[in-house]
């Protein structure tokens, strides 16, 4: 599986437009593919099945200060060193590695298409695998040719040309020029933040008041003084609210731009940060760019997903979410990872906050709350651990 995850690595490079890898970067490539090959068919495995040869590692780190930190190539060339091991996590390394090359491909329905490719791929070579283990006709040592698991692309050659992939040198300055602001812009804000106004309803103020108690004053709480920004562009679910969440929400942003809560002495850092309403669009990008996210919406994924439990015999508990992806506002994030907390706007939970955990997604059957003020007493708890409380 290993040399097979390696190959389809190999099939969709050069669709990439990396550059082409140097001869002894190919020539070494082309030795572990020779010798994943020699693993997999033979039964006499000796010390190869663990390291490809400690020569070829050497070889194999020196090829790596070649590449650019962030290229195609780097990324793929720490994927083949993790392959050399030639054991289940070379496997899933050079999986991973389709799976990230594949996502990065604009615009991103073409890039979920891609990924579902190379996911269908991998997945077909497991089951074959899996299914002739369990009926017995084979064990933990018969050799299997990659070429016995049928073709590399079980539903035909994947046209990669078709696919427009990113521009990785523009993203990284993108990035770099994102976070100077951002750092700028938390140096510029730190003296004018207001510990909370008292225009907010009461519950929410005796709310955020709370925080400190529960954590025994380490904590502060922070708010950009002025609200600026013209309520025309907020989203229309926070102009028109349709539920007490979001006539909070609205209540909040009139006053307030934006805040944080659980903040650390003589520090910006918080535990939480509400999304300004001009900047809720992006956040709810951010969180669909993940597929932890994206496949509770997706029919093909909840089957998908219900089929891989239910060959590990897990329960099939996957469940379609009960809103459409329109149907969310994301009002805060969790300090700077991609976890964050939507409320939804529409539906049979409307109204209902959740979290959005990027490795394991939303639990639409757990709602956290549904008012702003439990929402801050709950994540003020610190029995919870989502909220990564410095202690």
């Amino acid at each position: 599986m290993s040399n097979r995850a390696i190959a389809r690595m190999l099939d969709i490079l050069p669709h990439t437009g990396a550059e082409r890898w140097p001869h002894e970067a190919t020539e070494l490539m082309n030795r572990l593919v020779a010798q994943l090959e020699i693993i997999a068919t033979t039964t006499d495995l000796g010390p190869s099945a663990f390291v490809l040869g400690h020569n070829g590692y050497k070889e194999s780190q020196q090829i790596l200060e070649v590449f650019e930190g962030g290229s195609y190539n780097r990324v793929a060339w720490l994927c083949v060193q993790a392959a050399m091991t030639a054991s289940g996590s070379g496997g899933q390394s050079s999986y991973s590695w389709c799976a990230h090359l594949t996502w990065d491909i604009t615009p991103k329905p073409d890039s979920r298409q891609a990924t579902r490719i190379v996911e269908n791929a991998n997945w077909d070579d497991f089951k074959q695998i899996r299914l002739a283990y369990e009926s017995g006709e084979l064990t933990d040592s018969t050799p299997i040719h990659p070429d016995d698991l049928g073709p590399l692309w079980p539903k035909g050659p994947a046209d990669w040309s078709g696919f427009e992939w990113k521009d990785l040198e523009a993203e990284r300055l993108e990035q770099e020029r994102a976070t100077k602001e951002h750092e700028e812009l938390r140096e510029r804000v730190l003296g004018s933040l207001v510990a909370r106004s008292e225009l907010l309803k009461q519950p929410i103020i005796d709310a955020i008041d709370n925080i400190s108690r529960f954590h025994g004053g380490k904590y502060r709480q922070g708010f950009w003084a002025e609200a600026e920004q013209p309520t025309q562009k907020w989203p229309a679910a926070l102009r028109h609210p349709s539920s007490p969440f979001l006539q909070d929400l609205q209540d909040l942003f009139s006053v307030h731009e934006w805040g944080g809560l659980l903040i650390l002495e003589g520090q910006l850092d918080a535990s939480v940060w509400f999304v300004a309403p001009t900047d809720m669009s992006a956040a709810k990008k951010m969180l669909l760019e993940w597929d932890s996210a994206l496949d509770c919406f997706d029919p093909e994924a909840i089957e998908e997903t219900n089929r891989i439990s239910e060959s590990n015999g897990w329960e099939a508990d996957a469940k379609l979410a009960p809103c459409s992806k329109r149907d969310f506002l994301v009002f805060a994030t969790v300090h700077e990872s991609p976890d964050s907390f939507l409320v939804v706007t529409k539906g049979s939970v409307a109204g209902k906050v959740f979290y959005f955990d990027h490795e394991t997604g939303i639990d639409f059957d757990q709602p956290i709350a549904d008012s702003l003020a439990g929402w801050i007493h709950t994540i003020a708890d610190p029995s919870h651990d989502w909220l990564w409380f410095e202690e």
